[in-house]
């Protein structure tokens, strides 16, 4: 199988392209690093595979609508609310 098809079948099976499956798959093993008050945003960031901080920021922002620290914050008040 080369490469494209490879590609256009994992894009039929999941709707999204590997590179957009890896992406959100990093954003979502973030979330409990987020939460966990032991990182920053930048050990977060290249914990899960990111570059730099900035690149991860603006992917989270396209995938959860939030900034991290606004989501992160969303969260929190939630949990304190209960």
């Amino acid at each position: 199988m080369s490469k494209s098809e490879c590609c256009r079948f994992f894009k039929k099976a999941t709707r999204q392209t590997p590179f957009e499956y890896l992406l959100n798959y990093r954003i979502k093993k973030s979330i409990p690093l987020l939460l966990s008050d032991q990182y920053n945003i930048t050990e977060i960031s290249e914990s899960v595979g990111f570059s730099n901080a900035s690149y991860y920021t603006e992917i989270f922002k396209r995938v959860m609508d939030l900034s991290p620290t606004k989501y992160k914050k969303e969260k929190l008040e939630k949990v304190e609310a209960f």
